[in-house]
């Protein structure tokens, strides 16, 4: 009688701590998205784009983003790109987002 106690006592103690562990994920849930505000977003993808129009044209470029719109995880709108010695240029933007807010990848067209 005395081990059938054991066992069943041991089985609790693990069923406790599986039922302890089942929400310590450290991988965040893939169908959740934090919800973050427009305006983090937009300071996120605006320091991605000017990094990368610095980098690859010009590194006096100062870009204002004009319109953004959110669709899910993504970011489109339009730019207006400002240089030192040149003629301002218009882009179109995409910002990817992680369910984190954090930018996973982003593309411009200067035109």
């Amino acid at each position: 009688m005395g081990a059938v106690v054991a066992v069943g006592a041991g089985l609790a103690i693990l069923a406790a701590i599986a039922v302890s562990q089942d929400g310590d994920n450290d991988e965040p849930d893939k169908g959740s998205t934090v919800s973050l505000s427009k305006s983090v977003l937009e300071d996120e993808c605006h320091q991605m784009l000017q990094y990368r129009i610095r980098d690859e044209h010009d590194y006096t470029a100062q870009v204002a983003l004009k319109d953004s719109r959110i669709d899910g995880l993504d970011m489109v709108g339009d730019a207006r790109v400002i240089y030192d010695r040149k003629h301002p240029q218009h882009a179109t933007y995409t910002c990817h987002f992680d369910s984190q807010g954090r930018v996973k990848d982003g593309s411009y067209y200067l035109y």
